[in-house]
């Protein structure tokens, strides 16, 4: 992931949204103001999002918690912070948030499933923007290492829960768990 060069100035969703239609294949984020540009996913990539997002999906819809939704969607927590993580979940009670659209405020948990171009901003900047927003559960995929590294929410910081080698199980979604080897297939 790299910053588009772009003259000096703040990035805000108003501009983000009056860029023109995109075409290139390329999805952006504004972290901090900044407006940043992410490469197209991968297949590997987007079979991990899919069986997890398939996973909390099923989870979600059978213990009637709310909404998953995966990438690409905006997720504004500020005029100068939109993010599009690969998996989002909202619980029924901050269903006020979810507009006609984007998310409007600060899910649940958000999942973000690292590349080689993401690892470095997924684990710092993202995980600053999440914690200062409030977002309660993060969870960071890792390819390389097969591994989820999940963080909650602790007085306004993130504490690492499991970095789960063999299963990942969610403190937000209770009773939520994903088979790492049936993951990494």
């Amino acid at each position: 992931m790299s910053a588009i060069a772009t003259p000096v100035r703040e990035w805000t969703y108003a501009d983000y949204l009056a860029l023109p239609d995109n075409e290139d294949g390329l999805r952006y984020e504004i972290l901090d103001g900044d407006l940043v540009v992410m490469d197209s996913p991968t297949p590997t990539h987007q079979e991990i999002v899919g069986f997890i997002f398939r996973r909390m999906s099923q989870f979600v819809e059978a213990q009637k918690l709310g909404k998953v939704y995966i990438a690409p969607l905006d997720v504004v927590f500020a005029p100068k912070a939109m993010t599009q993580p690969d998996i989002i979940f909202i619980s029924h009670e901050r269903a006020q948030i979810i507009t006609t659209r984007n998310i409007s405020g600060v899910p649940d948990l958000v999942v973000e499933v690292a590349s080689p171009s993401t690892q470095r901003t997924d684990r710092t900047r993202k995980f600053r923007l999440y914690a200062r927003f409030g977002v309660r559960e993060y969870w960071i995929v890792d390819r390389d290492t097969e591994a989820i590294d999940i963080f909650t929410l602790d007085a306004g910081h993130y504490r690492e829960v499991e970095s789960a080698a063999g299963e990942a199980h969610s403190e937000v979604l209770s009773g939520f768990v994903i088979a790492l080897k049936e993951l990494f297939a």
